[in-house]
């Protein structure tokens, strides 16, 4: 059951990574895309601890420590990453 789960998430990051770049490399940055992106990172993050915290292979106080910041940072994010 592991496999399949790191595959998806080494594939997810893997597309975010080329998106990234594609976007910066061709100038196709958008508003949306600076807001969007960032929030979509955090939504995948949160899933994968949710995910280990439920399967108890991850301690109770670090879920805590871990999400904080994932939640956290996306309340100012907009505000900072708007052009």
């Amino acid at each position: 059951m592991h496999l399949p789960a790191l595959s998806l998430f080494v594939y997810a990051g893997v597309t975010d990574l080329v998106d990234g770049w594609i976007a910066r490399k061709w100038k196709l940055q958008t508003v949306v895309g600076t807001v969007v992106d960032p929030l979509a990172d955090k939504a995948l993050m949160t899933v994968v601890v949710g995910c280990l915290a439920w399967e108890k292979a991850l301690p109770g106080a670090s879920l805590h420590a871990i999400q904080l910041p994932t939640i956290a940072i996306p309340l100012h994010l907009p505000l900072i990453s708007l052009p």
